[in-house]
Order: structure tokens, then sequence, then C-alpha cells
């Protein structure tokens, strides 16, 4: 319950009393008086609040220095790691902007793991500030414009340690609110990890969004439906019988292949070294012995390999009201390859899937040639090697709200088709049986009857591979006890994974964008 506190930023009170004592402000020389003694209290108040922001990281990285309690699994040397990027990414800020609480948190984490991290400053015509738009009309300027300060610290660490330019391809609709709760963290998280370039295809029309994207240098964006060569070139490529003139799923299946076609011209022009193609609900999450870093992770594969696959674990949303899907989200349904029960096995694609709702064959990364071709959505062409520690990570149907809009974003002239039951049309648009059970449940039923239904089918523990704990109510835990018991049985067992990574990348940025944001 501790670490679960200090992970949403709220530190045990002792923690403050021991961080406020080394922040004692010196006495001033040649000064006397009331008025003097009044300033040395306000200029202590105002550090020990500045200093405040930096607790919940001392938690954190408190947190990942102990094995047991790592989010990155047994690995003891991924979290040091991480945790001295982080302090980096203080001093960063600290010698960038003179904030001397911010140069002082950093300096008093241990030094585990500094030496592999850079802990120089940006170069001077890196760390130019050239965001200059107006922040007040502008949406999510004060965090957009610190991810663009984020992404040149981390190229600049890029390049001085010989790493590879990672390249990543989405394709999506969002809106302003979806951009602003789900995309940015999501950007965060890329950039963080070190990608250095998010080829992102927008098939919407929202103008904040449009807006806002260009701005990133990260970002190349492609308007989709107002790009007259886009539109030309989509019109006369075919995805084969499977996907050419279908609706729903199938037009996006097809929408993504093409996407992934011309981001891989872009990557050579733009000399990338790796492409990786998810979607906005999607990480990837390195693994292995001293790796929290996609650029690291693929700078280790064997250079016989031409793609990774990795497998993908399934987000389980532990409530109906979840709104941050990478933070609250932690539980997963592991991929079959990472069971237990399973490692003695040859590994082989399975469907029906017992234990994921959705896709079960992963994501995988290729080197940039140009012989690549992508396979569909999931992979690329050339030899091919599976990773055994690293996954993505699908927060599938997280919010109760992507099950309950499901109607009005895929294929809603079906709407009545789902009210008669008629599975077959239905099959016309989804690829998956569980995306047309979603699409009935939230065509067919009132919220209150929506939501049992959510907790039921979204939020079902499955006892996968054999794991059966000895308490089990019918995959349905209305008793909190109960619940709670049969999550912590599987998860010893291997039959879930509470993996906590993203969630403690994103809140200890957080952190950092105070540091950043302080002062301004």
């Amino acid at each position: 319950a501790g670490r679960c506190r200090a992970c949403r930023g709220a530190p045990p009170s002792m923690e403050r009393g021991r961080l406020g004592q080394k922040l004692r402000l010196q006495p001033s020389r040649g000064a006397a008086g009331g008025g003097c003694s009044v300033l040395g209290i306000s200029l202590l108040a105002l550090l020990l609040a500045a200093a405040l922001s930096f607790v919940s990281l001392a938690a954190l990285c408190r947190m990942v220095l102990f094995p047991s309690a790592s989010p990155f699994g047994p690995s003891a040397a991924s979290a040091s790691l991480f945790q001295g990027q982080v302090g980096a990414l203080l001093r960063e800020i600290a010698q960038e902007h003179g904030r001397p609480v911010a140069a002082r948190a950093a300096a008093e984490m241990p030094a585990t793991n500094r030496s592999s991290v850079d802990d120089g400053g940006l170069s001077p015509a890196i760390a130019t500030d050239s965001y200059a738009v107006s922040e007040a009309s502008s949406l999510e300027a004060p965090r957009l414009r610190f991810l663009s300060w984020l992404y040149a610290t981390k190229e600049h660490q890029r390049i001085q340690q010989g790493l590879p330019k990672v390249a990543i391809v989405t394709t999506t609709a969002v809106d302003a609110e979806s951009f602003s709760r789900e995309v940015v963290p999501w950007l965060l998280y890329q950039v963080f990890m070190g990608v250095s370039k998010v080829y992102f295809y927008y098939d919407g029309t929202d103008q904040q969004v449009m807006e806002a994207l260009p701005r990133l240098e990260m970002i190349d964006l492609v308007i989709m439906k107002d790009d007259r060569g886009y539109q030309d070139g989509y019109s006369n490529f075919s995805a084969g019988k499977y996907l050419d003139g279908r609706p729903g799923n199938y037009v996006l299946m097809k929408k993504q292949r093409y996407n992934c076609e011309l981001a891989i011209v872009k990557a050579l022009t733009d000399r990338m070294d790796w492409i990786l193609h998810i979607d906005i609900d999607e990480l990837l999450l390195p693994g292995g012995p001293g790796v929290f870093s996609i650029v690291t992770l693929l700078k280790n594969v064997s250079p016989d390999v031409d793609t990774v696959l990795f497998m993908n674990h399934e987000g389980i949303p532990e409530t109906d009201t979840v709104e941050d899907r990478f933070r609250e989200v932690t539980l997963f349904k592991p991929a079959k390859r990472f069971s237990p029960k399973m490692q003695d096995k040859p590994y082989e694609y399975d469907y029906p899937v017992p234990h994921h709702n959705l896709y079960a064959n992963g994501k995988s990364a290729a080197r940039v040639t140009r012989k690549l071709r992508p396979s569909g959505p999931h992979e690329f062409s050339g030899h091919q090697a599976k990773s055994n520690d690293s996954a993505i990570l699908h927060y599938a149907y997280s919010r109760f709200e992507d099950v309950s809009e499901k109607p009005l974003r895929s294929c809603p002239h079906l709407q009545q088709a789902a009210i008669n039951g008629d599975k077959k049309a239905l099959d016309t648009c989804f690829v998956l049986p569980f995306d047309i059970d979603v699409y009935v449940a939230a065509a067919t039923k009132n919220e209150t009857e929506l939501r049992r239904w959510f907790q039921s089918k979204v939020m079902k523990h499955s006892t996968l591979y054999g794991f059966k704990p000895d308490k089990l109510i019918n995959n349905t835990y209305e008793d909190a006890r109960v619940r709670k018991e049969v999550v912590d049985t599987l998860v010893k067992q291997g039959g879930l994974k509470r993996i906590l990574g993203p969630q403690l990348v994103l809140t200890t940025l957080d952190t950092a964008m105070q540091a950043y944001w302080k002062d301004q």
C-alpha cells in the first residue's frame, strides 16, 4: 500500500522531514533584524515547497532499488538503470535552468549506475527553445513544451552514447480530449524510452489536434483526409482480398499496412535504424538484464536478425472508472510465451485465445532497409527472432467509455443488426469475436446493464493454463477481499502479471515536468 501511495505522489510524511533537513538555508551575512528573518523564513518555505515535488521521485526510486519490489521483473539492474536515467534528467533540468532544488534532488539520488547515463548538459543548439506558440490558445502547450525539451535531451544522450535511431508508426483518429488524456502520455513514454521519430498518420478531423502535432519535432504528421497525394496513393493500394473492400476494422488494417509502407520510405530518408508499428493503446516494455530503454534493447539484437517479435500482455482494468489507462491499469494477462507452465512447450499461435480477449500474436520491430515490407499491422518481412523478456502492453478496453462508445466509432450503420442479433452482418465489420460482443453489448444494454457486463467480461481474470485459485466465484468478484485474494494468487502463480513500469515512468516524468516549469 505504501508503494502504491508513492506511485501516486503521496510519499510518507517522514521523508518530508528528512528532505527538509537536507535543504536548510545558511544564515545571511551582514543582515540583521526581523525583516531578514522573515525573508529567510520565506526563502526556506519556498525551497521546502519546491523540494516536496521531488519526494515522490525519492519514494519511487527507493521502490525500484529493491529487486523484490521491482516493477520491471527479476532484474534489479533494469531498475537501477531507470533510476540513473531519471537522475540525469533532473541534472539536465538543473543545469539548463539553474534550479538549485532540482540539482540538489538529483545529487541526493544514490549513484547506482550513473556512469551508464550521460551527465553532460545540452549543447546550446539543442537546448534552444524553439517552441514559439501562444500557450493560452494551444492544446496542451505546457506539456508539449516539456515534451519538446525532453526529446532534445534524450536525442543528445542517444547521439553521445551511439545508440540506434528508432521510429514508431501509428494511425489514429483521436479528438482533442483523447489527445490530452492518452496521446500526450503515450508520446512522453516513447520519447523517454529513446524513440527518435513518430510517423503519425491522423485520420481524424479535430482542428486542435492538427495544430498541436506539427509543433513537435519528433512528429512526422500526415493528415490522411486532407493530403491529396496520400488519398491518390491509397486509392490505388491493394492489401489483398482479405482486407480490400471491407468496412470497419478491415479498413483500419488496410490503412495501417499502407501507412507502414509509407513510413518505411520516410524512415530510409531519415536514416532510421529500426521501425515499430504500435497503436496509441500499446506500449513496448523493454526487458532483460540492465535494459530499460527501447534503443538499448534494439542495439543488443544480433546482426543476423531482421525483425524482433514482441508478444503482448493484455491489460485488465480493476475498476469501471479508469480514466488514465497507462497509470491506472497495472494488471495484465501474460502472453502464452511468458507463462511458467508453457516455458517448456513449443511456441505456437493459438486461436481462439482462451485468456486474451483480443489479439495475441504480438507486434514487431524491424531493421530499416530497402527490402523491408510490412506483413500486415503485426509483423514485417525478414528473418525473425522472438523476444523472451520484452513485451507489448496492450491496454484494450481499459475505460468503460471504450465499450459504451463502440457503436459510435465503428460501423454505426450496424447498430440495428446488433439489436436484431445478426452477428453475421457484424462479421463484415469486425475481425475478432470479442469486438463483436462489445458492439452488441453497447448497442443493446442500458448503462447499468452495460457496467455489469463490463465488470464480468472486461474485468474478468481468466484461469489460464490450468491456474485455478481456491476461491473463484464465476469469474466475478463482488467481494473486494475475495477478488484481491484471487488476483494475488494468480500473480504469485504466474497466471497474471503486475507491471508498474509505465506508471512509474509517467509519474516520474510528472515530477520532472514540475521541476522544468518551476520559476517559468
